[in-house]
């Protein structure tokens, strides 16, 4: 019995000869099942395969026993593993999210920032039968065909090489290669929306269809193909109505069919603002591009005006600059809706930090390279920052232009500094002055 998933790895080029993979794994059968797929192609694919387990503080012994699992078996396999401990529920009560958004939250920024450290593409074990699920849950509250695809086999270095095997086909894989695996208690708690639909909701479908899963795979293959298709399209029509100073030419806008008319201002609002739009702001801007003038207001204080038959994005009033500026050591720091954590570490006796010395760290600062008093703060003028890797530096205004942060958080990032300069900023990383090395003996680790 094999996991045949060389077909989604050619189709969606999800992964290349010697690539480095860090692999998601829970205990459960799916991330089992993709762990080994992975290993048994380390040989011909010449991959480097690694693991990032994340315990997030939710279901105690049952949690520990979890970890202690997945740590065996990559002992067992040969796959350095990366481990994550969180207080989910707390992070989940401090920025109001549930606590499945809260966990999804934590683990793919330690899966980003581990993949940051290895440069490595992020192997997560969605199934189809997840995608399915999720296919179900945005029909539910009303989507189109973005919604409709399901979860998209690969997400900038995210890939999904199980993407296209059912969670039938992973437990009878598991059980041919006598692969044991962790079951999680609460994917039976039906006060979760998606567990409703896996057990109750699937189930029906495949009473009227024994081969549903493949007619959902057929379907939203077919809805992705058109997603795609309309999506070029809308940025070819857009890329034609942008003017030199960014504003739209409303007749041309007009000229776009209701298909295309969504998904023009979509993208428009998206690139100028930062912010995804909702249903409901998408449709207040088609509505605005079809008249004389106006204005609508947007999320984030952004809003979007008619007039002179251009349409233009108005950036929020300025936010005062904020009174950010505290000693920076050990401890959490918050700016605005950014907040972060500080851990000192000594790098040659933390398990974590072991044989990893060589790679780059994103979020750490090489305790020994840090020059006088150092603080966290906002930003002043004349900083300037030099990612790791490049010796040419370039200032903050240029470094949050290029990389289109709106403008209403550029006063309220975090930035750690020195005397000599800028040693780490928040959404990019550490300065390259300061970044570790294998001669790293303490560093601050910054988690956010």
């Amino acid at each position: 019995m094999s996991l045949d998933v060389m077909p989604a790895v050619r189709r969606y080029g999800l992964l290349a000869p010697g690539d480095e993979v860090l692999v998601g794994v829970s205990g459960g059968a799916d991330s089992m099942a993709l762990l080994h797929v992975l290993c048994s192609l380390r040989p011909s694919m010449g991959l480097a395969v690694y693991a990032a387990h994340v315990n997030h503080g939710l279901r105690g012994a049952q949690a520990d026993r979890d970890e202690a699992y997945v740590r065996r078996i990559c002992a067992d396999w040969k796959v350095e593993l990366f481990v994550c401990r969180a207080d989910v529920r707390s992070e989940a009560a401090r920025r109001g999210e549930t606590v499945e958004e809260a966990g999804r939250r934590v683990r793919y920024a330690f899966f980003g920032r581990t993949a940051d450290m290895l440069g490595a593409k992020i192997a997560t074990a969605h199934t189809l039968s997840d995608s399915i699920e999720t296919m179900i849950f945005h029909l539910c509250r009303g989507t189109g065909l973005r919604g409709l695809r399901g979860i998209p086999p690969r997400r900038g270095r995210i890939v999904r090489p199980l993407i296209e095997c059912t969670r039938a086909d992973v437990e009878a894989y598991c059980a041919a290669h006598g692969i044991r695996y962790r079951t999680d208690c609460t994917n039976f708690d039906r006060r979760y929306t998606r567990n409703r639909i896996r057990l109750d909701v699937v189930p029906a479908l495949y009473g009227i269809n024994p081969a549903f899963d493949r007619a959902a795979r057929r379907a939203q293959r077919s809805l992705r193909e058109d997603e795609a298709f309309l999506s070029g399209l809308a940025a070819r029509r857009l890329e034609k109505a942008r003017g030199e100073d960014g504003s739209l030419d409303a007749a041309l806008l007009r000229e776009c069919e209701p298909a295309l008319l969504g998904r023009v201002m979509a993208r428009a609002a998206r690139e100028a603002t930062g912010i995804s739009p909702d249903a409901f702001h998408i449709d207040r801007l088609c509505t605005l591009a079809r008249g004389a003038s106006g204005r609508v207001q947007l999320s984030g204080g952004w809003s979007g005006r008619l007039t002179g038959g251009r349409l233009r994005f108005e950036p929020p009033a300025q936010p005062p600059e904020s009174r950010l500026c505290a000693p920076f050591g050990p401890g959490g720091f918050q700016s605005g809706p950014f907040f972060l954590h500080v851990e000192l570490v000594n790098a040659k006796e933390t398990e974590k930090f072991q044989n990893i010395f060589n790679r780059y760290f994103n979020n750490a600062i090489d305790c020994d390279r840090i020059i006088g008093r150092v603080e966290i703060r906002t930003r002043r003028p004349g900083d300037r920052y030099h990612p790791m890797g490049r010796r040419v530096g370039k200032s903050l205004k240029k470094l949050f232009n290029e990389a289109s942060v709106p403008l209403r958080d550029r006063a309220l990032l975090p930035v750690v500094a020195d005397e000599q300069g800028v040693l780490w900023i928040y959404g990019f990383g550490t300065d390259e002055r300061c970044r570790v090395s294998e001669h790293t003996e303490r560093l601050f680790f910054i988690q956010t």
